[in-house]
């Protein structure tokens, strides 16, 4: 797998921001630990996905994410599809994410 990586990610520069600064602690937590500007390998299947939210159960954790799966071929990724639920803890980071799948992937207000 080739990844088109042209950007490097400031995440210090997005602590900053008033986005970042908006999540409740316990999400700022999992964004730190699991930054959706990496690309992620789930354990149990070897699918590629980035991370596209971060749930909030009524308790007040942050134990599950959604993810885009994307299709590895060969020398490109393209979007699959969308999965809830997923644990963080079954996701291994593999590298920065493109811009592009980051941008896909962005939250907007």
């Amino acid at each position: 797998m080739k990844i088109d990586q042209t950007t490097e990610w400031d995440l210090d520069a997005l602590k900053e921001t008033d986005w970042y600064k908006s999540r409740p602690p316990h999400v700022r937590a999992r964004i730190d630990s699991h930054p959706f500007t990496k690309l992620y390998r789930v354990k149990e299947t070897g699918q590629i996905v980035a991370i596209t939210s971060y749930s909030e159960q009524d308790n007040g954790e942050c134990q599950t994410c959604c993810v885009l799966v994307l299709m590895d071929l060969g020398e490109r990724l393209i979007p699959s599809h969308g999965v809830f639920g997923i644990e963080y803890d079954s996701l291994d980071p593999i590298c920065d994410a493109p811009p592009w799948v980051v941008d896909c992937c962005a939250e907007e207000d």
